[in-house]
This record gives C-alpha cells, structure tokens and sequence, in this order.
C-alpha cells in the first residue's frame, strides 16, 4: 500500500514539472526506450517489435517488469525491475532502472494496456522526447502520442500501430 500511494504522490509530482518534449522524426531518430510489461505473456510481440526497430538502424534498451523471481526469456535482451526495486515510498533503488529514466530517449514506447504505477513513474520522470503508449482515460500527460487498437490485449496489433503512427510523425 505504501509503494502504491508514494508512487502515486511521486507520479502527480513529476507530472507537474516542466518538460521539453520534441518530436523528432522516425527517420532521424536514434535511441529508443521500450517499456514492456506481462513479459510471458507478450514475448512474441516484444521480440518482434525491438527486432523491427533494430533493423531501422535504431538503438534499442528495453527494460521488462517482471513479478516472477526468474526472468522471462526474450530473444533480445532487457533488463528487467519488480516491485523490489522500489522503496517502500516509491523510490527506485536499481540503478540500471534510474539510467534509464535518464537516457534522452528520442522515443519511449509503453508495452502495456491498463494502468501501471512503476510504468507511470517511469513515463513521468523520463527525459525520452515523446512517450508513447496505448490509450488510457485519463492518462494523457503521460504520453505525447496514444494509439488505441482495436484489439487492446493483441499485443502484436499494439506494437504495429504505434509503428504506423510513430512513422508518420
């Protein structure tokens, strides 16, 4: 209960500090964040998706949530953070995960379809230029571009049209 109310104090706050969002073309675009949530389940979609941005010519750092004590297994690599990783006011101990927040992602894509507050935190906090994610009510200072797919729980389906849109960016 504590993570999640410091999580969601931390979430308000870093909302309400200004940041500089650019959008730079997909062309142009050099370094992307992937954000993947339920990491059995989507493993397929995930693989694909990254390996179709890395053969962009793009430089890809996924980092996975994972509840389970063993990490999934991936074709790409990520690393992967749970609910250990955070205080229990919400404060991020890894290290790894902190780098990420930092990186100055030109894209940040958000592989999840409900509400996540560690997602959340991280799409608030992030340096990336535009966040990108599935649309959820009520969400929209956390991202700059959301795509709502007719198949929400497709995952496949998801990572296609945030492709589709990013490109025509």
């Amino acid at each position: 209960m504590f993570k999640s109310l410091g999580l969601f104090i931390k979430n308000k706050l870093a909302l309400k500090r200004p940041q500089v969002r650019i959008t730079v073309p997909f062309i142009r675009a050099k370094k992307i964040g992937v954000l993947a949530d339920h990491l059995d389940e989507n493993k397929k979609a995930i693989d694909q998706f990254v390996q179709s941005l890395e053969k962009e010519g793009k430089k890809v750092e996924v980092i996975g949530f994972s509840p389970k004590k063993n990490k999934p297994a991936l074709r790409v690599k990520y690393k992967a953070f749970s609910k250990k990783d955070l205080s229990w006011t919400g404060e991020i101990k890894q290290e790894e995960l902190k780098k990420f927040i930092k990186t100055d992602f030109d894209y940040l894509f958000s592989l999840n379809t409900s509400p996540f507050l560690p997602f959340e935190n991280i799409l608030a906090q992030s340096k990336a230029k535009c966040r990108i994610g599935v649309y959820q009510e009520k969400k929209e200072g956390y991202f700059e571009l959301m795509v709502e797919p007719k198949k929400k729980n497709d995952m496949i389906a998801v990572t296609e049209q945030m492709i589709r849109y990013t490109k025509l960016l």
